[in-house]
């Protein structure tokens, strides 16, 4: 599993037909843990009526919570670049919203942006949810520069005490943003929806496309290696006081 740096137990334990919703386990010498029933994943061999043993392999990660680091911003202001270079860094998964997008569009005749949005971001919420109910790291790269559509969405979510190091993207150089749309629409994807620079300037009119308090505003007119040395620098501040 993607990001995880436990130790991998084995544990054995018997349950009736009708589990309680709380299972004690037994996962090393006279050490026991309560785990939600619901959210162990168990493979199972019946033994008689009423009992069935099962092996599970129990992923012990100091107090089951993961890191969940969240790139959001306008387009066109590196999320996906940066994120992708922190995955490769700390070998953790990313989800992309612009992924999920293209596939939407590339095995439906869906051609309504607000209806792909919609199915995406429900999409987007269980994959997103059962990450944070598992408690691995994950970093997501989910768009949302509008405020109000980031509170919508992230309100969806039980972030279930992980973890969570939010940036913020934005290009101050405003021929750069340009430039980057302009080579972005002579070679779209299946995901750009903007037919213009004109049509991104007023996608974004009326957006209150800010940051919020707890984000840390990363500036792409910067060097790539610029950009990501201080993100990896606030992971490390933010990791120091986190322990």
């Amino acid at each position: 599993m993607l990001g995880c740096r436990a130790r991998l137990k084995q544990a054995r334990f018997c349950a009736g037909s009708d589990a309680p919703e709380l299972a004690i386990l037994n996962v090393g010498r006279g050490f026991k843990t309560r785990r939600s029933w619901h959210s162990l994943q168990v493979s199972a061999r019946p033994r008689g009526r009423a009992l069935r043993c099962v092996r599970i392999i129990y992923i012990l990660r100091g107090a089951n919570l993961g890191t969940v680091y969240i790139f959001r911003g306008k387009a066109a202001t590196g999320k996906s670049t940066l994120a992708n270079l922190l995955s490769k860094e700390l070998s953790v998964a990313v989800i992309c919203k612009d992924d999920v997008v293209d596939a939407l569009k590339t095995t439906s005749d869906i051609d309504n942006n607000l209806l792909n949005n919609a199915i995406c971001y429900n999409i987007l919420q269980r994959i997103i949810q059962t990450n944070l109910d598992l408690g691995v790291d994950l970093i997501l790269d989910v768009a949302l520069g509008d405020r109000k559509n980031a509170t919508w969405f992230f309100n969806r979510l039980d972030f279930k005490g992980n973890r969570v190091v939010k940036f913020f993207t934005v290009c101050s150089d405003d021929n750069e943003w340009q430039k980057r749309h302009f080579e972005r629409i002579s070679n779209p994807l299946p995901h750009q929806s903007f037919k213009s620079f004109e049509h991104v300037v007023e996608h974004y009119k009326s957006r209150d496309v800010n940051p919020f308090e707890d984000e840390h505003i990363v500036d792409t007119s910067n060097s790539i290696e610029r950009c990501f040395g201080n993100i990896i620098e606030t992971i490390n501040a933010y990791k120091a006081t986190s322990e």
